[in-house]
């Protein structure tokens, strides 16, 4: 997972429980699985606005 809510759990806490990687392994470990999953090739970094042309 993109780890990118960790630090921003004031921020997000009315809409986001899980701001973790651990909290959500924890807590739903269905959907840390699905997630984390290679299979179904989920993004494993943020786009930072440079892309290929």
């Amino acid at each position: 997972m993109l780890s990118t809510q960790e630090n921003r759990l004031q921020e997000i806490s009315q809409e986001w429980d899980l701001n973790s990687n651990e909290l959500l392994k924890k807590t739903d470990k269905a959907i840390y699985s699905l997630l984390s999953n290679p299979e179904y090739s989920f993004p494993q970094s943020l786009p930072d606005g440079s892309y290929r042309r």
